[in-house]
């Protein structure tokens, strides 16, 4: 339904700003303006249902390895990321280069995975950001990702495709206060182009202001 609203709006979008555009080019202002307003009220009822979708909307837990399928500009949600490993260390490396963070550090394994037949992935696509219970957001400790690739390491996401489907394997770091409750793991999967469009996505849960998928990070001995 969200992609079928946006495309209407897209199109409905671009029609109104040629018929805006020759209006203008002939010198008929007053109908160019009246074209502007229709335009204005189509892309405001728009915002209003993208709200009435995604304000109600609560975050939602997923279970331990729960897989979390990726939908957006994918109509069959064919992409599905779980949660498979969580590391709690206060350092990360090895010295000389080792790196002590500021709370503690939570690496995140996520196995992403689809059914497609022989399927081309993107892991550099796929980021996300920890959400505590009171709301605060930490964004990735890429610096300390560097340090848990091996250079010898040829292929470091465990790719694997074929007839079947195929997955690989993304390992993300965050540092985290230590007085944080909860801390969560926010997955997006896609293009910076891609996630941005999804704000707009009219009952997606990448959508503006629509509730999140939470990935707890728990630490299992």
């Amino acid at each position: 339904m969200g992609l079928a609203l946006m495309m209407v709006l897209v199109m409905g979008g671009s029609y109104a700003t040629l018929l805006i555009y020759q209006a203008w080019k002939r010198h008929h202002y007053k109908q160019a303006i009246e074209v502007l307003k229709w335009l204005l009220a189509g892309i405001g009822v728009y915002l209003v249902v993208l709200l009435a979708f995604s304000v109600p909307s609560g975050n939602r837990t997923m279970l331990a390895g729960e897989e979390q399928k990726f939908c957006g500009f994918d109509m069959e949600c064919s992409l599905g990321g779980s949660v498979i490993r969580v590391q709690r260390r206060k350092t990360i490396g090895n010295p000389p280069r080792e790196l002590v963070a500021e709370g503690m550090v939570y690496a995140a394994t996520v196995r992403v995975t689809t059914t497609k037949p022989n399927p081309k992935f993107k892991p550099r696509d796929l980021t996300g950001y920890v959400l505590d219970a009171a709301g605060n957001r930490y964004d990735r400790f890429t610096q300390a990702e560097w340090e848990l690739v091996s250079p010898d390491v040829k292929d470091p996401y465990e790719i694997t495709s074929g007839p079947s489907g195929g997955s690989f394997k993304k390992t993300m770091v965050f540092d985290v206060p230590v007085s944080a409750q909860e801390p969560s793991l926010v997955l997006q999967e896609g293009s910076w182009i891609e996630r941005t469009l999804q704000l707009f996505l009219v009952a997606d849960e990448g959508s503006l202001l629509h509730g999140r998928v939470l990935h707890r990070l728990i630490v299992r001995e």
